[in-house]
C-alpha cells in the first residue's frame, strides 16, 4: 500500500537520483557539524554560508564529492534561490519550496534551464 512505498521513497534518498542538490542542502542544513559554516535563518526560511573556507573544506567533499565554492553556488542559483541583497537577511538565500523542516517539499524543486533564469514556466513544461 501506500505506507510501503512511502518507506521505499526514503530508502533511495540515500544515493542515486533522488538525492537531488536541494535536499542535499536540507541535510547539511540539518547537520548540527556544520553550523559554524551554514545555518538557517531564525525565519527557517532562508539560509546563509557563514565560513565559505570551513564550507568547502568541510562539507562539500562529504555531499558534492568537490571543493569548489563556485560550482556550489552555481548549482544553487541553478535552482532558482533567490540571493537576499539588502537588510538584516543580506547574503542569505531562499527558494518558497526550501523551507526548514519541511525536506518533502524541496522534491517539488526543478533546476532551470541554463538559458534564462526567468521563465520558469517554460522550464517545467
Amino acid at each position: 500500500g501506500l505506507a510501503t512505498m512511502q518507506r521505499k521513497g526514503t530508502e533511495i534518498s540515500g544515493g542515486g537520483r533522488e538525492s537531488t542538490f536541494p535536499m542535499k542542502l536540507h541535510r547539511i542544513l540539518a547537520d548540527p557539524r556544520f553550523r559554524d559554516c551554514i545555518c538557517w535563518l531564525p525565519n527557517g526560511k532562508s539560509w546563509r554560508v557563514l565560513n565559505q573556507h570551513v564550507f568547502a573544506d568541510a562539507v562539500l567533499p562529504e555531499y558534492f564529492k568537490h571543493q569548489k565554492y563556485a560550482s556550489f553556488m552555481r548549482q544553487v542559483n541553478g535552482w532558482g534561490f533567490k540571493r537576499t541583497r539588502e537588510g538584516p537577511e543580506i547574503n542569505s538565500y531562499s527558494h518558497e519550496l526550501f523551507l526548514r523542516g519541511n525536506p518533502e517539499l524541496c522534491g517539488k524543486m526543478r533546476r532551470l534551464k541554463q538559458s534564462s533564469q526567468q521563465g520558469n514556466e517554460k522550464a517545467n513544461r
